[in-house]
């Protein structure tokens, strides 16, 4: 579903990205852990099309990610993508944020748009908050207010981009709750994340970025049961 082949990202002088290839098949998820500045949120930013690689290669779904406009318009429509902050438009009410994309990129009549949206709204535990405007919800409210916007567009792949980072232990635990459920029902997914049980519970394959470079990939066990790098036994000292 996913292959990234060798990408190189520079801002500047700054090398972000260097030489880091993934592959993800149907129905995976694949979590990225590493420290902050490591490279994370420019590669899920690279995978839809939100930042142009320098060199590499990038296909979802056979679809070649290239530097043309139909290709990214392509891909970013199969695409699912919650940010660290909501980007909820703070004028609207939830239902309405949920159907303005429906209504303008998928072309759907009210009638689906709204059918879709509350299916999704029951999805993640939210239903009666469908005329609130996002200033009147929690944080992890309003965080699974954007994983049921973006699940409206019907994606075939999501990408969490440490989607409760800013989040409090409760609300954490609400909007992973929502991931889970994702995960067990066979959704694609990239997911950056420093919850480690979390990790554990749902990653197909586990990769770690340092300096811009994936230094090492396995399954969650062994991942976390016998790391190769020191440099990532000693951020698994600090995690848990």
């Amino acid at each position: 579903m996913i292959t990234a082949k060798n990408l190189y990202k520079n801002f500047g002088k700054l090398k972000v990205l260097d030489g880091v290839s993934m592959e993800v098949a149907s129905g995976e998820v694949s979590v990225l852990l590493g420290p902050s500045g490591s490279g994370k949120s420019t590669f899920l930013r690279c995978l839809n099309g939100l930042e142009r690689i320098d060199s590499g290669e990038i296909i979802i779904d056979n679809v070649y990610l290239a530097r043309n406009r139909k290709s990214i318009a392509e891909i970013r429509s199969e695409i699912g993508m919650v940010f660290q902050h909501y980007n909820l438009f703070p004028h609207l009410s939830v239902l309405q944020n949920l159907m303005l994309a429906q209504r303008v990129v998928r072309k759907r009549r009210v009638r689906k748009a709204l059918e879709i949206s509350r299916e999704l709204l029951r999805k993640v535990g939210l239903s009666e908050k469908e005329n609130s405007l996002p200033a009147e919800l929690s944080g992890g409210q309003a965080q699974r207010v954007a994983i049921a916007r973006a699940l409206c567009m019907k994606p075939k792949i999501m990408l969490f981009d440490e989607p409760t980072s800013a989040l409090d232990p409760v609300m954490t635990a609400e909007v992973l709750r929502v991931i889970r459920k994702l995960a067990g029902e066979g959704m694609t997914m990239v997911v950056i994340s420093h919850e480690i049980d979390f990790a554990r519970d749902v990653a197909s394959m586990m990769h770690f970025m340092y300096n811009g470079r994936i230094i090492e990939s396995a399954p969650p066990d062994n991942f976390l049961n016998s790391p190769r790098s020191e440099i990532i036994k000693e951020f698994l000292k600090i995690a848990k």
